[in-house]
């Protein structure tokens, strides 16, 4: 039985044998080598094919996953900081069942960050898209 990828956008949303084909999804006929995983994301042109991204936690993360998100160097800035609203702010990180990095507190959080020259915008952003440093 011939093995396929669907295929929606450029994202693998189903690998299984031939189906009928559903509107706006692709069927891209696998080697014997592909397996590729749900969630990769495929290119044509590209060897290989199929490229497996890292998934990023954004919500349900502890403290020590959130303060893992910045570097060293930015962590140790933060903590040394003397801005008043810092300790309040890890205070409530750390006291929250899980943060979600698209909450309004965390959004705030950030914005004291960047006010307080602890971290760039730019930063902030990927921080807040779960990207470590």
């Amino acid at each position: 039985m011939e093995r396929v990828a669907w295929v929606a956008g450029s994202v693998v949303i189903a690998v299984t044998g031939p189906q009928p084909p559903i509107h706006g999804v692709e069927v891209v006929s696998l080697s014997e080598q592909e397996t590729p995983a749900i969630g990769a994301i495929f290119r044509a042109d590209a060897e290989p094919r199929f490229e497996v991204v890292q998934m990023r936690k954004t919500s349900g993360l502890s403290y020590v996953e959130f303060l893992g998100l910045f570097s060293v160097a930015e962590e140790i800035a933060i903590k040394a900081s003397g801005n008043p609203a810092v300790p309040v702010l890890l205070g409530r990180l750390q006291a929250a069942a899980a943060i979600n990095l698209a909450s309004p507190q965390v959004t705030e959080g950030l914005q004291l960050l960047i006010a307080a020259g602890l971290v760039t915008e730019e930063r902030a952003a990927e921080i807040q898209r779960g990207v470590p440093l």
